[in-house]
C-alpha cells in the first residue's frame, strides 16, 4: 500500500479499491461538476449526511490516525505485558502513603492509566493497591469508595490516637479487609496511659515492656488483627515514646498479628 492517508471504496463482489488522497487531483475532486453529481444522487448525499457529532468523531479518528503515523501517539497496549507491568509499577506506586480523602496527596501518580479502557483498568488496578493507604478514621456507615479499598487493601498506615470512636471504627474496618498484609502503626502523643480518654483494656495487661501502650484505647482491637505479614511501629514526630519503646511494641505485636486468620470449615 502507498504511504499517506487513504480511503477505501467498495467495488462489489468482495473487491475494494484503496485511493491515496495525496494522489487525487484536488481541483477535480472539489469541482462544481463533482458537487452536482453528488447532489443529484441520493445515495452519494446520504454518505455525506452526517451530524455534527459524527463529523467531530470522524475528525478525531482521522487526527489519531495522522498522529499515530508520525509517532506522536504512544500505543501502550502494543507493548509486551511485562513492559506494561513495569510502567504501571513506576506510574502507580507512590513513595508516601495515600490519604483516602484527598485527591491531591500524590499528584505525580499516573491514575489516568486506569481511565483509558477496561482492560488497562484491570491490569493497572493491582499496582495501584500496592500503595500504602493512610486511614485514620472510618464512618460507621462505610462510604462507597471504601468498599473497593476494603476488598483490595494490602498496606495501611494508621495513626493511633487513642480516641474510642475514631480509632475503633478504623480498626474494625481493618479487621474486615481480607487481603491486608502490612500495618504501619503510627504512635502519637495521645497514645499513652496519661491521656484523658483512658478506657480500660483487657488483653496483655501484665506485659511490662509495653505497659505504656497496652492501656491505651484501641489496644485490644489492634491485637485482635490476624493474618498480617509485617508490622511496623512508627513515630508521628510529636510523641514522647523512645525508639526502644517502639521496638518493644513492634516485637510484641509481630508474632500476634502475623498469626494466620482462623477460617471456619465449610458447612
Amino acid at each position: 500500500l502507498p504511504d499517506g492517508l487513504c480511503i477505501v471504496r467498495a467495488l462489489g463482489g468482495g473487491r475494494y479499491e484503496f485511493v491515496n488522497l495525496t494522489e487525487v487531483n484536488q481541483e477535480q475532486f472539489s469541482s462544481e461538476d463533482t458537487g452536482a453529481a453528488i447532489k443529484a444522487d441520493e445515495g452519494r448525499r446520504s454518505i455525506l449526511a452526517v451530524d455534527d457529532k459524527e463529523w467531530e468523531a470522524a475528525k478525531f479518528t482521522c487526527g489519531q490516525a495522522v498522529r499515530s503515523a508520525d509517532k506522536s501517539i504512544f500505543r501502550i497496549r502494543k507493548l509486551p505485558l511485562e513492559l506494561r507491568y513495569l510502567i504501571y509499577e513506576f506510574a502507580m506506586v507512590a513513595y508516601k502513603p495515600l490519604h483516602h480523602t484527598s485527591g491531591t496527596s500524590s499528584p505525580t501518580l499516573g491514575l489516568a492509566l486506569m481511565q483509558t479502557c477496561k482492560e488497562m483498568l484491570e491490569e493497572a488496578k493491582p499496582f495501584f493497591y500496592k500503595n500504602s493507604f493512610r486511614i485514620d478514621s472510618v464512618d460507621r456507615v462505610i462510604p462507597d469508595h471504601f468498599v473497593a479499598i476494603r476488598e483490595n487493601l494490602r498496606e495501611v498506615t494508621f495513626q493511633w490516637h487513642g480516641f474510642s470512636r475514631r480509632d475503633g471504627n478504623a480498626i474494625k474496618f481493618f479487621h474486615s479487609c481480607p487481603n491486608l498484609k502490612i500495618l504501619n502503626l503510627v504512635v502519637t502523643q495521645w497514645g499513652s496511659t496519661d491521656a484523658n480518654h483512658y478506657r480500660r483494656q483487657r488483653h496483655h495487661q501484665d506485659v511490662v515492656a509495653i505497659k505504656k501502650f497496652s492501656r491505651c484505647v484501641g489496644f485490644d482491637e489492634i491485637v485482635g488483627l490476624k493474618g498480617l505479614d509485617k508490622v511496623r511501629v512508627l513515630d508521628s514526630g510529636h510523641s514522647t515514646f523512645t525508639v526502644a519503646e517502639r521496638k518493644a511494641l513492634r516485637d510484641f505485636l509481630t508474632p500476634i498479628l502475623t498469626t494466620p486468620k482462623y477460617i471456619p470449615p465449610p458447612v
